[in-house]
């Protein structure tokens, strides 16, 4: 008798054992294997326990039904974490709410959400990291410098780097701004 899954990574893994070269998610022209899946999700959660998300931690995702959206799932779940889904419709009164109230320590959004997201993160001193993905749209994320170098932040990092680590590919991009540790 075969091991019981205990939640969607699980699941997953069983996928990817039985059959790793089958198609796993099709979004448009691109295709992901269980195989690509699981490197890609493997790669966000190692990054997020990097970052130092912590298991039973809170992790946002804020973004529309694309590839990304499957692959932080699972990758936020392989980390230990708990995702906490947020909805596109939202305006910025209630995106502070969520993200202070939920105690997300980390964010995942579409580039387009940039400037929403911007106006909210002064507001949620518990949220450390914040992950964009690249959706073709213009938001300029660079005013996530202003929002990391606030005074209760020591060691402000500005920079928005495309991260290796990160599940990236042509079309399956994910860019990371990340917040410094909180002063002690």
């Amino acid at each position: 008798m075969g091991s019981v899954a205990l939640n969607i990574a699980d699941l997953a893994e069983h996928a990817i054992d039985a059959v790793p070269d089958r198609v796993a998610l099709i979004c448009g022209d691109e295709q992901l294997t269980y195989a690509l899946l699981e490197e890609k999700a493997n790669r966000l959660a190692h990054y997020l326990l990097d970052q130092g998300v912590q298991k039973g931690d809170k992790v946002g995702l804020y973004c529309r039904n694309r590839n990304e959206i499957v692959i932080a799932m699972l990758g936020i779940v392989k980390a230990g974490a708990i995702l906490v889904n947020v909805n596109y419709r939202y305006v910025e009164g209630e995106l502070r709410y969520l993200f202070d109230n939920s105690d997300m320590v980390a964010l995942v959004h579409e580039r387009q959400y940039c400037d929403r997201v911007a106006n909210v993160l002064p507001d949620t001193p518990n949220v450390k990291t914040v992950l964009v993905v690249e959706d073709g749209s213009e938001a300029d994320f660079e005013r996530y410098g202003e929002w990391s170098s606030t005074p209760r932040w020591s060691r402000a990092r500005r920079s928005v780097t495309s991260v290796s680590e990160v599940p990236t590919t042509s079309t399956c991009c994910i860019r990371v701004v990340p917040r410094a540790s909180r002063r002690a």
